[in-house]
């Protein structure tokens, strides 16, 4: 910048100095000095909006947002930004990216270039750590087992009273789902029903606009 300056200075001083026989020397002078407050001023503002533009805008302050609607709509916008950009280093990169959001709400968001089963094994190999730990995978033996007695098989070996709990327990689920599909059905069928009231009032409406036009004409 002080570079810049001197060479205006002395573009303005040689400028002068050809000029000096139609100009006092005095004029020569208040004409260089206002020219070098004009230069600094200007050089001055140019900073001052350069600096400004710089700084940008405040950094905002990480914390939780309390409006309720505020947060669900900046937790949109960036779920989004974090997935599109997985996406985008997935594709850029060739990289292997999994990711897993949980709303609030339980609601879940993800991610993956790959199978998440094979991110999940190659995490396990490079590790040494797995996610599920004994305990884990023992209930999910469990539950493996009580499904395919729910289906029917492995009921073999079952004694009468283990029978007889089992057929409990596929009569209790069977009532849930009748009580559901009723639920259903009874939705669908107010759902028709309004939609055939809508097309009657429709139908309605037409009626008496062809009515109104006719009797019009017939005037």
């Amino acid at each position: 910048k002080n570079t810049n300056f001197f060479c205006y200075l002395r573009k303005l001083i040689v400028c002068q100095s050809l000029n000096r026989h139609s100009h006092s020397f005095l004029s020569s002078s208040s004409y260089i000095l206002t020219s070098i407050y004009s230069f600094k001023g200007r050089n001055n503002t140019t900073y001052q909006e350069e600096k400004r533009k710089e700084m940008g805008r405040g950094k905002i302050e990480i914390k939780r947002i309390e409006n309720s609607s505020n947060r669900h709509v900046t937790y949109s916008k960036r779920r989004n930004g974090i997935l599109k950009k997985a996406k985008e280093i997935s594709v850029l990169c060739d990289a292997h990216v999994s990711v897993i959001i949980f709303a609030t709400s339980g609601k879940m968001h993800e991610f993956s270039s790959t199978p998440l089963v094979d991110i999940l094994d190659q995490y396990h190999k490079l590790t040494g750590r797995r996610l599920w730990d004994a305990k884990h995978e023992k209930d999910n033996d469990n539950k493996q087992i009580e499904l395919r007695h729910l289906k029917g098989e492995d009921i073999s070996s079952f004694n009468c009273r283990e029978l007889m709990i089992l057929e409990d327990a596929l009569e209790n689920g069977l009532t849930r789902i009748r009580d559901k599909q009723n639920e259903f059905f009874r939705m669908m069928r107010k759902k028709r029903q309004l939609e055939i009231a809508s097309i009657n009032r429709n139908i309605g409406e037409i009626g008496e606009v062809f009515e109104q036009t006719t009797n019009a004409f017939c005037l």
